[in-house]
């Protein structure tokens, strides 16, 4: 089984689905394979605000966003709505040097949770040697015309959604022309299914068990911390409780047993105590 989530690095929704996306790479490991694809949903400054979504209007919908979800979102109106074409560009050129899954959550938490425009050079650069690329190496590999290439056809790809996604129009983006960031591609014996726009995650784990109800499902960690050192990168409160399948709260408090907080947004990240630089919080 394959799954091609279309997701963007300045999207709030997708960067919210992580939790669900953790907690199925969990329980079904290498049974799946997962890949990305980026919709870019605004190539030019100034794109998004023209069809009325202004930073007061966006400060509004992650604020709504993460007092359903916990993820730890920038809630304060910013000066622009940031665009994410050279974002994308830059995890499609980290995809063969092994990088796209750091890079891309760099992205998310200096875009998402510290409000940063991660258009500008020298944030999408900081976030570069977030993920441990040299970002000369990867401004070289984005010049390249074959990565250019591949990006635009993700985004045409995007923009051509599958017929039972276009029977749910309030679920794309783009005013109905577009695959909504994020949407879940799910192929399978030939089959494509699609779970478009934000989805819970009991859909798509009722999803996965009517098309392939062979895969075999690991129980839920018992212990934060295993969910920390398996994961091999800070995760959110609500991360680690949706792999552990658990209330908030009382993870966190378990959280704050074994792991150190690093505050961002309406939340934060855990990172594992016996790896963490610093005394513990």
């Amino acid at each position: 089984m394959r799954i091609v989530t279309f997701t963007d690095p300045n999207c709030p929704w997708a960067f919210t689905a992580e939790a669900a996306r953790l907690a199925l790479r969990w329980s079904y490991g290498e049974q799946i394979e997962w890949t990305r694809a980026y919709v870019v949903i605004a190539e030019q400054v100034g794109q998004s605000e023209a069809t009325g979504f202004t930073p007061d209007v966006e400060a509004e919908e992650d604020r709504a966003i993460a007092a359903a979800h916990g993820m730890p979102l920038w809630i304060e109106p910013r000066e622009r709505i940031t665009t994410s074409l050279k974002p994308s560009l830059a995890a499609v050129a980290a995809r063969a040097l092994g990088a796209e899954e750091p890079l891309l959550r760099a992205l998310w938490r200096r875009s998402r949770s510290a409000g940063e425009p991660i258009d500008e050079p020298p944030v999408l650069r900081a976030a570069v040697e977030d993920a441990g690329v040299d970002p000369d190496r990867l401004d070289a590999r984005m010049r390249e015309p074959a990565v250019i290439d591949e990006l635009r056809r993700e985004m045409e790809a995007a923009r051509a959604p599958a017929a039972p996604a276009r029977h749910l129009r309030h679920k794309l983006g783009g005013r109905g022309t577009r695959y909504s960031s994020p949407t879940w591609v799910v192929q399978v014996g030939g089959r494509e299914l699609v779970a478009p726009g934000f989805q819970p995650l009991e859909s798509y784990e009722t999803l996965l068990a009517n098309v392939a109800p062979e895969l075999e499902r690991r129980d839920p960690p018992e212990r934060a911390e295993q969910v920390l050192a398996w994961a091999a990168t800070p995760l959110a409160t609500a991360e680690v409780a949706a792999v552990m399948r658990r209330p908030l709260a009382g993870v966190r408090e378990e959280l704050r047993t074994v792991a150190d907080f690093a505050p961002a947004g309406t939340d934060g990240f855990w990172t594992p105590r016996a790896h963490a630089a610093g005394a513990p919080r």
